[in-house]
This record gives structure tokens, sequence and C-alpha cells, in this order.
């Protein structure tokens, strides 16, 4: 339930405000694993400030900072979706996920139509609360009188609101007799007004506005100034929820600003002063006070710790506030630096070259701005010397070296970080001694995982990847060790890992998973006849119920092969075939069916700044299926059936969309025409040029 409502209300805001100032986030991308990038895509955040963060995360993390505050993960993570690397927040949802506890689940599930922000009904279930709390509290009602107004109010839903009969009035007018509980009657009636007639007259609450009780004034008060609000808002949005600057009745605007703000200054601690808050900085936005907004936010920012409150504020200001407000010079330092983040990424322009909007002069001319934290003004300059001028030298002078801290925050985290990479990149040999270093300060959410990855992928680039599994590893992501296994890891750390004793139980699966399928993929036949004795007699379920998968995870690995058409044996057979002639046509032809038919394949990560990038240690020559069909058809000594399958299963490789799904070199159209003549042709009376009706 916490998701959907979580999807909805995003989808919700969205739609409404579709203009953001400098997020952010974004739905349906892919994770990767890689630290140092200036790449955005939204779910890449990583716990050190970086370009690559969803600026709301970096905020985060300066706001932590600011309060010296440690922050630790405390919700439970239901994303729809399983990042490769759950150390790490991946998007902004996630983040307020992990920082948030799991709310209690609500009595009713409410109304999507009739629930949020900016609705009528948001305020139904804690104003109810809020009554009858007040009317328990006060002194001048009989018990009658609580009792009967209790219930009144109880019966009212905003959903399905309508005006009390005419007897339910008189028997309610019979019991409540006293003057406060008179008026408490009155607020009952205005609400069920609001609620049922009209959300834009403030009349009813107007005429309580001075009522001689306590909570019914500060109520009624707080009501006419959110009707002001709602009528002022009442025409300024499309019907898909954007809001269309010249339908905002200013004049109703500055009413609205006027009654907020008396309200906060009558009320600065009173029950709705968080609410009348939150509606002020929207009368802000409608308006279009940009300085009002920036003065508001920056303040915010500067005061508020980081808790579920202060997470929504984050988002809303990442939503509502303009861009061009990021030039003034009042703006927080804070948020200065996260806008300066953003433009610190790579993006491309119309005609795909790669740009960066932050230059070198722009960036030292704020230097002044950033009187009051000069090393987080340091820092900036120092990621835009890695990131934008790929300086890594330029690091070293504006990061010196300084002692790690017994509790990082999250800059100086940010700083050893960058520092060690810079260090690396200029051929340090002390490095990784420095990142095992950093261990015992990553206190806050995020850091270890960060700092998992970042050793990670210095042992893979530096081929040190086997103290990683050894019993003493800092490496205790799950995600980080299995991408190693999956696209790094040689012969001996797979089957270490697949007869560990210690290791988890998907660890090994995926070890040896990994072990079979490189035996077969790099040519080690040997050694897979060898290693089959470790297959499990029992089917395996697969890691990821989620997905759809075979039920046994292994299940390729049984493969008996095939007894019609192309007849061949089952795998362990044909290993024993290859290995002991490799240049068996038959049994390389049906390694190429069981390629095809299980899947199984070469594992490789195309980007090299992603954790695997470098590729395996697992030594041989990979063997394709496109290279298999290519050699059968170019010896001349092949026999007529084989040399007919190589030619038919060439043609396939290529089908539908002309892509190469086989492997092996790629061969242009009049190549694979070529094949298609000779099959129909030379071999007419096969069962496959029979078949064969298209080249691709």
């Amino acid at each position: 339930m916490r998701h959907l409502i979580r999807i909805l209300l995003f989808w919700y805001f969205a739609a409404i405000f579709s203009v953001s100032a400098w997020a952010s986030g974004d739905a349906g991308c892919s994770p990767t694993m890689k630290v140092f990038h200036a790449g955005f895509t939204g779910c890449d955040s990583m716990g050190f400030l970086s370009p690559s963060n969803d600026t709301r995360v970096n905020l985060v993390y300066l706001m932590a900072d600011s309060h010296k505050q440690k922050l630790k993960k405390l919700g439970v993570n239901d994303r729809h979706y399983l990042p490769p690397n759950d150390a790490n927040p991946v998007d902004y949802a996630g983040l307020v996920e992990a920082l948030t506890p799991e709310p209690a689940p609500a009595a009713e599930s409410p109304d999507p139509q009739t629930s949020g922000e900016g609705t009528i009904c948001i305020s139904d279930s804690t104003g109810g609360t809020q009554f009858i709390a007040a009317v328990k509290a006060a002194t001048d009602l009989s018990e009658l009188e609580k009792k009967v107004l209790g219930e009144a109010r109880g019966a009212i839903n905003c959903q399905h609101a309508k005006a009390p009969d005419v007897s339910a009035k008189q028997a309610l007018s019979t019991d409540v007799k006293s003057a406060s509980g008179k008026e408490f009657l009155v607020y009952l009636e205005a609400i069920v007004n609001f609620y049922d007639v009209s959300h834009f007259d403030p009349a009813n609450f107007v005429a309580l506005q001075n009522a001689s009780q306590p909570w019914v004034k500060e109520a009624s008060r707080y009501m006419v100034a959110r009707i002001l609000l709602l009528d002022a808002q009442a025409t300024a949005f499309d019907e898909y929820g954007t809001m269309q600057k010249n339908q905002v009745d200013a004049a109703k605007v500055s009413k609205a600003i006027d009654a907020l703000t008396l309200y906060l200054k009558d009320y600065p601690t009173g029950n709705y002063a968080a609410s009348a808050t939150g509606l002020l900085r929207r009368a802000y936005w409608l308006g279009g006070d940009k300085s009002k907004q920036l003065a508001t936010y920056s303040k915010l920012v500067a005061d508020s710790e980081v808790n579920a409150a202060s997470l929504e504020v984050v988002n809303e200001m990442d939503l509502k506030l303009p861009i061009e407000a990021y030039a003034d010079n009042a703006l927080n330092p804070m948020v200065l630096a996260v806008q300066d983040f953003r433009l610190m990424r790579e993006h491309a322009d119309e005609k795909h070259k790669q740009i960066i909007d932050l230059k070198t002069d722009v960036l030292e001319a704020q230097r002044q701005r950033f009187a009051s934290q000069p090393e987080l003004f340091d820092y900036l300059l120092a990621a835009h010397a890695w990131f934008v001028d790929k300086n890594a030298k330029a690091v070293l002078k504006l990061l010196p070296e300084k002692p790690i801290p017994p509790d990082f925050s999250y800059l100086d985290f940010s700083r050893q970080l960058l520092r060690n990479a810079a260090r690396d990149a200029t051929g340090d040999d002390t490095v990784r001694t420095s990142y095992v270093a950093m261990f015992p300060a990553t206190t806050s959410a995020y850091q270890r995982g960060t700092l998992e990855l970042a050793l990670a992928m210095f042992d893979e680039r530096h081929k040190k990847i086997g103290g990683d599994f050894e019993a003493a590893s800092l490496i205790q992501d799950p995600s980080i060790r299995k991408q190693l296994l999956e696209y790094v890891a040689g012969p001996i750390i797979l089957r270490q890992q697949t007869t560990s004793t210690t290791a988890p139980q998907d660890e090994r699966d995926t070890a040896l998973f990994r072990l079979f399928s490189r035996d077969l993929v790099q040519g080690h036949f040997k050694a897979f006849t060898e290693d089959y004795a470790l297959l499990p007699a029992e089917p395996v379920p697969a890691a990821d119920t989620s997905k759809p998968a075979p039920d046994d995870r292994f299940a390729s690995f049984r493969w008996e092969g095939s007894k019609q058409d192309y007849i061949c044996p089952g795998i362990l057979k044909l290993a024993t075939k290859l290995d002991a002639n490799p240049k068996d046509i038959r049994a390389r032809m049906c390694l190429g069916d069981f390629f095809r038919l299980t899947g199984i394949g070469d594992a490789v990560v195309t980007d090299k700044d992603v954790l695997g990038g470098t590729g395996t240690i697992f030594s041989g020559e990979k063997i394709y299926r496109g290279d298999i069909y290519a050699d059968v058809m170019k010896d001349k000594s092949a026999p007529r059936e084989e040399r007919a399958y190589a030619l038919f299963r060439a043609v396939h490789c290529y089908e539908p969309a002309h892509a190469n799904d086989c492997g092996g070199k790629d061969v242009a159209t009049s190549a694979r025409k070529g094949w298609y003549d000779e099959l129909k042709q030379n071999y007419a009376n096969t069962n496959w040029a029979k078949e064969l009706r298209y080249y691709w």
C-alpha cells in the first residue's frame, strides 16, 4: 500500500508541477554500478556529493552536514524494481523511503481522487481528530455536549458530506446549550458547507474568527486563509493539472497571503502553523513571488534537520523554485552548490556532442557566495576539475591531505573519496590502503555502500579482486560481490565461492552458474566435465522470483540435447567430445545450438566505467555461434548436413532486425543474401532450405 500511495503521489506531483528547476529523478531508468561519472540518469545517486546524483539527494546530504546529523536507513525497501547495488539510494523516492519509518496503516484507504495536496479532503481526518480533541478538552462543555458534538463530527465524511436533516439539527440544538458548544456547532455547519456546498466561500468561518472558544477561533482563522487560497487557484490549472499563470487571480492570492501571514503572526506555534506555512509557500509560488520563495526555502534548508517533513520540502523546492532564482545572491550556499553540481553534468547537444554548462571562471566568480562554507567551495572546484576538466593533479592541489575523522560528514567523505580517485589516476600505489582506512568512519547512510563499490572497482582495475572474497573482505554488499562474480572472476575464485561453506547460497549459485557458462564460452571443456560434478542433483529455484525464469536455475546445464531435426547429445557428452577434439564440426554446431536454445553466452559489461567493465580474467578465446557458423561455411571438408545447417543458422542470426544476435564478426546484407542463395541452390532438398523464406 505504501508503495502504491507513493506512486500515485509521484504522478500527481509530476502532473501538476511539470517544470522543475534543478532535479532530479526519473522513472523507468536502469541503475548502474559506477561511482565517478557526470552523466545523469535519475537512478544513480551515490553516498557522496556528485554531479550524477539527484540534486535533492545532494541537498539532503548537505542539510545533514549542517546539523552534524548522521543519517540512518530506517524504512523498508519495497520498491518495484531491485537496483543492482541496494547499498545506494538509486533515486529520491528510495532515499525518502529508506530514511523515514514505515507509516502506520490507515484505517481506510483514501480515495486518490479526493486525497492529496491541494484537495479539500486532505485535512478531513486530522481536522476531525483535532475537533474532537478540542471538544474533550473544553472545560465549559457538559459530558452530553461532548458526546453529541464528537459523534456529529465523526459522522462527517469529506467525500460524502451533506447537511444534517432538520430533525438532526434540532436534536443537536436541544442537547448543545452552552456558548462554547454552540460555537462548535456552528463550526460543524461551516465544515459541512465547505465540503458539500462551496470550497471557495469563507463567510461561515469569517463569522467565527472572533469566537470565544479558543480552538474554534484559531481553526476558523486558518480555514478562512485556506479557502481564500483555494479560491485564488480555482481556475489556475488546466485539465492536465498544469498551472496557467495568466489564470491566477493575483488579487485573491494577495488576500490569501495576508490571511496566512496574519494567522502565523498570531499563532506561530498553532495547531495549523505547519500547514499554513506550507500554504504560504504555495501562495508565493502561485503569485510568482520569487524573492519570497527564495527567502523561505533558503531559511528552511538552513534551519531544518533531515526528517520526513524536510524531505517533502526539498522535493517541493525542487519542483517550485524557478531556475532564475538560483542566480540570486541571497540563495543559501547549500542550494547553490547542488545547482553547481547539476551544471557539471554531461549532456549532449543536438549534434550529440557532450557539453558542460558550468565553466571554471563562472564557478570561481561564486567564491564570495561561499564565504561561510569555504571547504564546500573547494570541493566544488575539485569536483569541476575531476568531472569536467579531467585533471587529477588539480584535484590533489585543491584537496590537500587531511586526517580521516572518526565519523565522516558527507562533505568529508566526498572529499576523501575524490582525492583517492585522483591519487589513483596519478599512479599512487598507496591508494588501496587509504580506501581501507576510510571504512571505520563511514557511519552515515550510503557511505559504506559507496566506499565498497569504489574499492571493488579499484581492485578490479588493478587485478586484485581475489582479496574481495577472502574471509576478512570489506566488500560485503551482495550485489557488488555478485557483479564481480558475473563479469570479472576467473575459475579459481568461481570454484572457491561455489564450494564455500560461509558464502550465502545465492552467491554460491551465482558463482557456479557463471563457472559453468565461462567453461563453455571460453572453451574450457575439460574443466566443464570436471566442474559438472558440482551441479546440484535437485532443481534450484531462480534467485529473482519477480521475473519470468525457469523453475530450475541450472536447467540450461541439464540440457539433454536434440533428438530430432539436428540431432545433438547432452551438454556433458558434448563437452567431452569437444575436449577430445575441439574442431569436431558436429560437436561445435551442437554447442552453437546449446547456446541458442539456452541463452548461455558471453557475460560482458559494455560500459568500461561500470563495475565489471574491464572484463573477465577467465582465460581462453570466447566462442560465438556466429564464428562457429562462419568456420563451418568456410570449411570445404564440412559434411553436407553441417554446412547446410550452418548456412540456415547464419542467416537466422540477423532475424528479424538485421542485427547480429549470434556474436562474432558482422557481415553485410550482400553476404547474407549469398548464404541464402547458396542454401537454396546447393541444398534445396534439405528441410532447412525449404523452411527458409527470407534473409535479413
